[in-house]
């Protein structure tokens, strides 16, 4: 895949104390854009400054 051909496909939340993604039932979940990430987090275990937000492009799939 061209590195120019690495769309943006979503967001997701690192909590920062695990160490690992916010997930949905069995997967890692990646919104849509990041104020809906922003309202699922408002269920979450953590406060929403105990996560970091990162942006998730088609590569960071792929590769893992």
């Amino acid at each position: 895949m061209n590195k120019n051909d690495n769309p943006i496909i979503g967001y997701s939340a690192l909590a920062l104390y695990d160490e690992c993604y916010e997930y949905n039932e069995n997967a890692c979940y990646i919104a849509d854009s990041p104020e809906s990430l922003k309202k699922f987090l408002g269920d979450a275990v953590f406060n929403i400054n105990d996560y970091r937000i990162d942006t998730i492009a088609l590569n960071d799939i792929l590769s893992n």
